[in-house]
């Protein structure tokens, strides 16, 4: 069952104590990125506030999103007598580890990681919804096909709780939507495969390094930010890939016009308050027999799902559907698939080192 695998209440309450202990001196910022953003923002909810931010020497000239002055590490030493260190990036914790050679002497007082990842939209995640939901998410976590599935969910919903993901890191899997450790989902020279969430053609890239240069069949690939369709249409005109249609829609449940946050990067999303409208248009609407779906929509997913459903019912693709962006996401996305069709295996896999890139793959292959 999972409540006797979710961590306690006085768990989470010593973790949180340890983040309200940071404004016992300045907290100064490792990082100066997307992440080292959402920490501040994260830690102002908390009402402490960020007095520096520092990043490795090379790094000083470059362009940097976090709201506070960037300076190197040696500058900020100087500046505060005593200071608490939060990491604000995203890296392979080895690599962190020996990054952290740099944050020496006796100014330092602590150093701290912090998870915040989407944390606006998992505040309302806590141990009492899990119990009063409690049965949904067995259900969910015994449809999984092996025990690692299981575990990534268990600890994702734990390292939400406690904003600590160190215990994903030994679950983390390389070669995102194509996992070593799943066969099954490797990309063939025979797929139909449809790509919500395009971007500049990242997964294009990796599908067209697994399967040479043919590719696949056909390659339907949806990018509604236009600054980035525009990107991955120079990139796919530069390699000659006539499998390739890129469409500057969005995934949806019916065809529409939504507003739309246009940050011309990896975080474009459906938004009430977006600064820019987008197309959107269903999956179904192609009418193509599909063979894998792949969906990193930031948080659209289960509309493009419900957008889909004729041609996952008829033609059973591969399916690989991120799953972090929303809490109820967690719930809604697995049990929707397995109402499609039952006969699908689900698994979970994480791919990043914070609770971000969590990818629910759904297979009918033997």
């Amino acid at each position: 069952m999972i409540a006797e695998r979710i961590v306690s209440q006085a768990d989470i309450d010593e973790r949180l104590s340890h983040i309200t202990e940071l404004s016992t001196f300045p907290v100064v910022l490792y990082g100066a990125g997307l992440h080292a953003s959402e920490i501040e923002a994260y830690l102002h909810f908390k009402n402490i506030n960020v007095s520096g931010c520092f990043v490795d020497d090379r790094y000083l000239n470059c362009m940097h999103r976090v709201m506070v002055p960037v300076e190197s590490f040696d500058s900020i030493k100087k500046t505060f007598d005593k200071f608490n260190v939060v990491v604000a990036f995203c890296n392979d914790p080895v690599v962190v580890r020996e990054r952290l050679n740099i944050i020496k002497g006796e100014e330092v007082n602590s150093v701290q990681f912090i998870d915040c990842r989407f944390w606006r939209e998992f505040e309302t995640l806590d141990l009492a919804y899990i119990k009063k939901t409690e049965d949904a998410y067995n259900k969910v976590c015994t449809s999984f096909s092996d025990e690692k599935s299981q575990s990534t969910y268990v600890e994702f919903i734990n390292a939400k709780l406690k904003h600590d993901s160190s215990r994903l890191y030994e679950l983390y899997s390389k070669h995102q939507y194509f996992p070593g450790d799943l066969p099954l989902f490797a990309p063939t020279n025979d797929d139909i495969f449809i790509d919500g969430g395009a971007f500049t053609g990242d997964t294009l890239a990796d599908v067209t390094a697994m399967t040479g240069a043919k590719g696949c069949v056909k390659y339907y690939a949806f990018e509604p930010d236009a600054h980035n369709a525009k990107k991955l249409r120079s990139f796919v005109n530069s390699q000659h890939w006539n499998f390739v249609n890129v469409i500057e829609k969005g995934l949806w449940s019916h065809p529409s016009r939504v507003n739309f946050s246009e940050n011309n990067d990896t975080g474009s999303a459906v938004s009430a308050t977006g600064n820019a409208q987008i197309d959107v248009d269903a999956n179904d609407r192609l009418n193509v027999p599909a063979s894998f779906i792949k969906m990193d929509i930031e948080g659209s997913e289960y509309e493009a799902l419900v957008g889909a459903r004729e041609t996952i019912i008829k033609y059973r693709p591969n399916l690989a559907i991120s799953l972090y962006h929303k809490p109820k996401d967690l719930l809604q996305i697995p049990l929707y698939i397995k109402s499609l069709c039952p006969e699908y295996r689900l698994y979970l896999r994480i791919h990043g080192y914070y609770t971000e890139e969590l990818v629910l793959y759904a297979t009918v292959r033997d």
